[in-house]
């Protein structure tokens, strides 16, 4: 079973420098910063998602996490992917514990993600009803169980030609609805690999 030491094992205190394989595009990569908010009894965990709001102009209708680019008032990524996760879906910085950032994403629009993961005790099912999505920016807002999203052999290869005749390959997870794919695919399966590697050594020593 996960721990809250485990949780605190996989992330860094300070946000890691870019080290993907992928090369940014034509022009620097832009800021950006997300929130992976677990919440819910260690045994149970479950995570907070969003569906973008179709009116947007990137990433439309896509599940994400709440997140956004950096205001002159953010003095982290933490900071800044609090503050988003409130404007989006109204649950309070105040009741997230920050614990830490995962590798940074580069997607396909050329934003490098900080991804700061936070955690609050409450039950999901009492942080629903605090869920205020904006629409604006965003649908839908919903807490889903962790534990499916821990299982590697559940995330997928695509691939599909982008609007600039590129051929781009990205990670998806089958039979989730609304289809969760890209960038958020491929966040969650980073947290699920890392926190994979804090489990297994302790199952294969039971």
């Amino acid at each position: 079973m996960l721990s809250y030491f485990d949780l605190t094992a996989i992330v860094t205190s300070t946000p890691p420098e870019w080290n993907g394989v992928a090369e940014p595009q034509n022009a620097p990569p832009k800021k950006a910063a997300v929130q992976l908010l677990l919440a819910g009894s260690l045994d149970r965990l479950e995570i907070l998602l969003t569906r973008r709001s179709d009116k947007l102009r990137l990433h439309a209708g896509q599940v994400s996490f709440p997140g956004g680019k950096p205001e002159a008032s953010d003095k982290s990524p933490a900071m800044t992917a609090a503050r988003e996760c409130q404007e989006e879906t109204g649950i309070s910085g105040q009741l997230i514990s920050h614990l830490g950032y995962l590798e940074p994403v580069l997607t396909s629009t050329n934003f490098l993600v900080d991804q700061v993961v936070g955690y609050c005790a409450q039950d999901p099912r009492q942080l629903e009803s605090l869920l205020q999505p904006d629409p604006a920016e965003v649908d839908m807002t919903w807490f889903t169980p962790l534990a499916p999203f821990l299982n590697i052999d559940a995330y997928k290869r695509a691939e599909r030609l982008g609007e600039d005749g590129q051929l781009r390959r990205f990670w998806q997870i089958p039979h989730t609805d609304p289809m969760i794919w890209g960038a958020t695919a491929q966040m969650l399966r980073n947290l699920a690999v890392c926190l994979n590697a804090r489990i297994q050594p302790e199952l294969n020593t039971m």
